[in-house]
């Protein structure tokens, strides 16, 4: 075991370099859950088809499900039953034929919007440009 770093809060007990490590993991593995679509949730790639939806499901579902890790520790319950709830709400949308046909549009349209965004602006931009050239051409012509 390490060292206890000290703490400077006061009332607030040392904690190991172990301890902060852990800590430091756990945040980043929640941080990866939340930012995770509902496909990466299901270890899939995009727009992957219903049947192997089902599939990822059923192989996570038996990893995940809570009953399972019953006899670990409570933190590992915790995060085991979080799992199998995140796996559940991705297959509840992806199996269904319309909600995903929904979701996979809105994926698609969030994905494309930065570009369409930039080269919409660029053209916007580039008609500005062509207008004010226009105009100075006629101001100079009147002069």
């Amino acid at each position: 075991m390490g060292t206890c770093l000290r703490s400077s809060i006061p009332g607030v007990a040392p904690v190991s370099p172990e301890v902060l490590s852990a800590w430091q993991r756990r945040k980043e593995e929640c941080c990866r859950q939340l930012a995770q679509d509902h496909y990466e949730a299901l270890g899939l790639p995009k727009l992957a088809d219903v049947d192997d939806v089902r599939k990822a499901y059923r192989e996570l579902a038996r990893r995940w499900h809570p009953d399972k890790h019953q006899s670990r520790a409570p933190d590992l319950r915790d995060r085991a039953s979080k799992r199998f709830t995140r796996i559940r709400q991705a297959y509840e949308v992806l199996n269904d034929e319309g909600l995903k046909h929904n979701y996979d549009t809105e994926l698609m349209l969030s994905e494309a919007r930065p570009l369409s965004s930039a080269v919409s602006s660029k053209g916007v931009e580039r008609e500005l440009f062509d207008h004010f050239e226009r105009a100075w051409a006629d101001h100079e012509r009147v002069l």
